[in-house]
């Protein structure tokens, strides 16, 4: 698997993601300790993500030659249309942790589907407000990942549980431009109404939080998980505490 530096993304990327960065490295020098770099290659290289269906884009943190690097995992089309707004995302998502916001884990089936799109939900308020501080406007890549959405609600049969469902489409009905939101419950009524209920009691629980604030974000995050009554235990993690450690493994004894 190719891995590429982030001296080589800073010459290609625009002043937004530059900030991005920036913001990134100087948070990691004053939480981690040291400066961490930014690496990045292509998700299909990967065989944690290789999938026939999926376009993968994530981030996340790895040693390599002795160092923690936190890895950006892009498809092949984000790389070649140099999709700043997705890489600026991925690195968002892990400035907002060192920014004080957590997610919830879910034993013992960690980082199942439920989990992932539920901190998701959660988190995804604050990085898009990040987002637009640094001077990228995420909306146009919403309102296309909610469209996408709408087409697989009118073409096929859904084949994931219903609260999972809710999960995966309480973001687009969070985030869309209200349009879009229109069109999607449309779709929904038609063929999913169990899920649009769920899915709007969600966002309904949402507007009773502040969600830029990560400690609201949190309670919201254990609120859902009463809501729906979803399976498993449920607990808060600091994903800052595995990069602390990677970094001092890292430092010449």
């Amino acid at each position: 698997m190719r891995l590429y530096r982030e001296i080589r993304l800073r010459k290609t990327a625009d002043l937004p993601t530059v900030k991005m960065l920036d913001l990134w490295s100087s948070l990691c020098k004053k939480i981690v300790g040291v400066p961490i770099e930014v690496m990045y290659g292509n998700s299909e290289e990967n065989p944690q993500f290789r999938s026939p269906s999926a376009e993968i884009n994530t981030a996340i943190p790895m040693t390599v030659e002795g160092k923690p690097v936190l890895c950006l995992w892009l498809n092949r089309v984000t790389l070649d249309r140099s999709n700043f707004v997705i890489v600026s995302h991925e690195i968002g998502h892990w400035v907002l942790k060192l920014q004080g916001f957590r997610g919830l884990i879910c034993e013992p089936k960690k980082h199942c589907d439920d989990e992932i799109l539920l901190n998701s939900l959660v988190h995804h308020p604050p990085l898009y407000a990040l987002q637009r501080s640094l001077g990228h406007e995420p909306q146009i890549e919403i309102d296309s990942h909610a469209n996408h959405d709408i087409g697989l609600l009118q073409e096929t049969e859904v084949l994931s549980a219903v609260k999972t469902r809710a999960l995966y489409l309480a973001d687009d009905l969070w985030n869309s431009s209200r349009e879009v939101q229109a069109r999607l419950r449309t779709s929904m009524i038609q063929r999913h109404r169990e899920t649009l209920k769920l899915a709007e009691q969600i966002t309904q629980s949402a507007h009773e939080y502040d969600l830029l604030d990560h400690r609201e974000g949190l309670e919201f995050a254990k609120k859902i998980v009463k809501r729906l009554a979803l399976d498993g235990v449920w607990h808060e993690i600091d994903e800052i505490e595995n990069l602390i450690s990677m970094a001092e493994k890292s430092q010449p004894k």
